[in-house]
């Protein structure tokens, strides 16, 4: 009797202090998170931010203007001087066919509109045929 009294005794000084080491574990839990949470509450997100840039700037210098070395060569100098003084062309998209052959035309005085409508329906229906002509047709046609 006396061992298993014992034995209780034993179990229920082990089950407090599991009971107080948990106890101690929530308390520093809870102090921790209190402590996380004031850190978390003073942080301005907008100062943050602008300390953050100001770190991470690097101060403006004036650069040297770099200047390549053409291997001596004062012909390639002078060619590359003149290319870059040429106007450069704008990329465009090129014009249509029937946009030049309507630039080209000169317009008439025509009673007869029919001629004059079935000409631009002919027109039309071959800048049709050429936007849909494909790479493939193209080389088939020249090859």
């Amino acid at each position: 009797m006396k061992n298993e009294k014992y034995r209780l005794d034993v179990k229920k000084s082990s089950l407090r202090s599991l009971v107080k080491a948990h106890e101690h574990l929530v308390a520093g839990l809870l102090h921790a998170s209190t402590a996380v949470l004031r850190e978390v509450e003073t942080i301005s997100p907008v100062s943050d931010i602008r300390e953050f840039i100001r770190q991470a700037q690097v101060p403006w210098q004036a650069h040297e203007p770099m200047v390549p070395t053409l291997h001596g060569n004062a012909l390639l100098a002078t060619e590359l001087k003149t290319f870059e003084k040429m106007p450069q062309p704008k990329l465009s998209r090129a014009l249509s066919s029937l946009s030049i052959r309507t630039a080209t035309i000169a317009p008439t005085d025509d009673s007869n509109n029919k001629t004059a409508a079935l000409q631009d329906k002919v027109l039309a229906a071959e800048a049709e045929k050429e936007d849909s002509f494909g790479h493939s047709d193209l080389q088939k046609n020249f090859n």
